[in-house]
């Protein structure tokens, strides 16, 4: 998902300006408070594609992987809950899990 994808990119560079601009109109807490990125191999968009994003409405839960290559084992999640606006996906909330 387009959005997920670059709310993402934002995040991991730490790029609170960018994350402000996909925030919903209803987003509570503080989007400066931003997690530090140690090195990240890859991630990809889990739980969403663009044929269930397109017949989607409301809200939509996506979670994205990442893996770290000097931990092969573990894993961490940054999952965001997007919501429609004037139909436009925004991030109401997100979180990293691992």
């Amino acid at each position: 998902h387009e959005t997920a994808s670059s709310f993402t990119c934002a995040y991991i560079s730490q790029d609170v300006d960018i994350i402000h601009s996909f925030l919903s109109s209803d987003f509570v807490g503080d989007p400066n408070d931003v997690s530090p990125w140690s090195r990240i191999d890859m991630f990809k968009v889990k739980g969403a594609d663009d044929e269930t994003i397109d017949r989607a409405d409301g809200e939509k839960i996506v979670s994205i992987e990442f893996r770290n290559p000097d931990y092969p084992d573990s894993f961490v999640y940054l999952t965001i809950g997007l919501v429609k606006e004037n139909d436009e996906w925004r991030v109401r909330w997100y979180g990293l899990e691992g």
